[in-house]
């Protein structure tokens, strides 16, 4: 709700975009593939901590 008010809220950018689209479209393609990667392997390396550690499981203690 916040994001939605806020764009409402705000201004319209005046200014014109002088950078030629294929700069644009080529970073925006970059910027993508990093981050999917990024947050690919974070997944993947906490997952893998996540199964070593295993908090998830419930250990009975015994007398």
């Amino acid at each position: 709700m916040f994001l939605i008010t806020a764009f409402v809220a705000m201004p319209s950018n005046p200014d014109e975009i002088t950078a030629p689209m294929d700069l644009v479209i080529g970073f925006r393609l970059a910027s993508r593939f990093t981050m999917s990667i990024f947050w690919g392997l974070l997944g993947l390396i906490l997952g893998a901590f996540w199964d070593r550690i295993k908090p998830h499981d419930t250990a009975k203690i015994t007398i």
